[in-house]
């Protein structure tokens, strides 16, 4: 816990009230920590509140409008836990920041088998492939099943990316995959299994119990953007390409990921989006994410499949 408070980017927040002004909270909370780094840009670090009272229904909205993508100075992120959960996250969240880069970074592409999201994932795959910093795994609906998905996302990739449809309580792909699948499991994944940052971008973020929290709480993911209600496809599309073209180009912190595609989320015209989890996160893999993962079975519908021992 110690090493991760050094960074600057842990405020923890107790007994927030429904009608609390976040605005000047947040404000009063950096004007608090004088010395703390900024980035490249000259904004403050990135800033995470931690919640902890569990009557708090109406404030993720608020908190989104407030403190997300409305282009205040310090990228925020949001956490929901107990204490005994948080110091879970702390170690994960050290674990993170402590991998280093090895390119080509390993990014899962995931999302449902219609053909308007399959066009979108060839153009995508397509503009990782020109720039070789990511080695995408796509591992869409029609290439692989629910349980096998669960397994193979244990690889601790640099990031994931999921466009698709969906809802608070998960995706629609996969013949449903949703919090119930991540929630309630006696030990959350360990750190080298879990992916940095995940693009969850089919599943709205505006429930403490919802699919993206469930990510993060389970150890699949370190953050996860996710829109706040329901986005259009077209915005999802263009901000899931803005988003690959950044990582393409090298970015991996998710500040500098975001500050990239400022401009495509300023054209949106649905619902904002937000991060739970550190928004001082990186895109990086754990050291084996790569080979885990290109071992994972997931060939395209057409490919030629041919037995081991022979010669096509």
């Amino acid at each position: 816990m110690d090493e991760w408070r050094q960074r600057g980017a842990l405020v923890h927040v107790h007994g927030v009230a429904p009608d609390e002004d976040l605005g000047r909270l947040v404000d009063r909370l950096l004007r608090a920590r004088p010395g703390l780094p900024r980035n490249a840009g000259g904004d403050d670090a990135p800033l995470l509140l931690v919640l902890e009272d569990p009557a708090l229904p109406s404030l993720r909205a608020r908190f989104a409008d407030t403190l997300g993508m409305g282009g205040r100075a310090a990228l925020s992120g949001w956490l929901r836990m107990d204490a005994a959960a948080l110091v879970t996250y702390a170690g994960r969240a050290v674990a993170l920041l402590r991998r280093t880069a090895a390119p080509p970074a390993p990014l899962v592409l995931l999302g449902p088998r219609e053909s308007r999201y399959q066009a979108a994932l060839d153009t995508i795959e397509a503009c990782a492939a020109q720039a070789g910093a990511c080695r995408t795994l796509r591992w869409s609906a029609e290439r692989i099943r629910k349980p096998a998905l669960l397994n193979a996302l244990r690889l601790g990739a640099a990031a994931a990316l999921y466009l698709g449809h969906g809802d608070r309580s998960g995706w629609l792909a996969y013949g449903g995959l949703g919090s119930g699948d991540f929630a309630g499991r006696a030990e959350p994944w360990p750190p080298d299994e879990t992916t940095a940052l995940f693009f969850s971008l089919g599943c709205g973020g505006a429930g403490p119990d919802g699919m993206a929290d469930a990510l993060v709480a389970a150890g699949v993911a370190g953050a996860v953007l996710a829109p706040l209600g329901k986005p259009l496809h077209a915005d999802n599309r263009r901000l899931a390409q803005a988003l690959i073209e950044a990582l393409a180009q090298g970015h991996r912190a998710l500040p500098c990921l975001l500050e990239a595609v400022r401009a495509t989320m300023v054209l949106l015209h649905g619902a904002g989006y937000m991060v739970i989890g550190d928004p001082g996160l990186s895109a990086m893999a754990a050291p084996h994410a790569l080979a885990r993962g290109l071992g994972v079975f997931a060939p395209p519908p057409d490919a030629v499949l041919v037995p081991a021992g022979t010669t096509a």
